[in-house]
């Protein structure tokens, strides 16, 4: 397996540590082109792009956020929250956790007949479909938006 860009190390999981691709190639068209360059880093894009999250994505973190503070509030530490799909038709999950001692040097990868060579198979497509379902945009007050508290009582 070829990486453009591999940031030099490896995490506690034996993962190689990917990252700044973009850097990469504008250090390269920088170099080779002598042209001016700009890196925007899309994981900040995702991680404030509630905005564009689908209603499943949504509802989906709420639910994870709830468990998460529950088990907390039980005392019930070192697990955590796990979704599993029980059901394809209707799409429908179930909330559990998993002790960190059993995930927390696992990687888990997606089925391999998710993909034909560089693409997606329509296995994927029928498991990715369902959560990207709905477009709950937040409600906005003065040009911001609005988002819930959570209630933990």
């Amino acid at each position: 397996m070829f990486f453009v860009s591999d940031i030099g190390f490896t995490d506690s999981f034996g993962n190689r540590q990917l990252g700044g691709v973009g850097f990469t190639i504008a250090g390269m068209v920088r170099s080779e082109l002598g042209l001016k360059t700009h890196v925007a880093i899309p994981d900040y894009l995702q991680r404030s792009g509630r905005h564009i999250a689908s209603a499943t994505d949504v509802e989906e973190a709420e639910m994870c956020g709830r468990m998460a503070v529950r088990y907390a509030l039980e005392d019930n530490y070192g697990v955590m929250v796990t979704m599993e799909r029980v059901s394809d038709e209707p799409y429908r999950i179930k909330f559990s956790s998993v002790p960190l001692n059993l995930v927390a040097e696992q990687t888990k990868m997606l089925p391999k007949d998710f993909f034909d060579r560089y693409a997606v198979t329509e296995k994927f497509f029928k498991y990715a479909l369902p959560l990207i379902q709905g477009e709950p945009y937040p409600p906005f007050r003065n040009g911001l938006p609005e988002y819930k508290l959570l209630n933990l009582k």
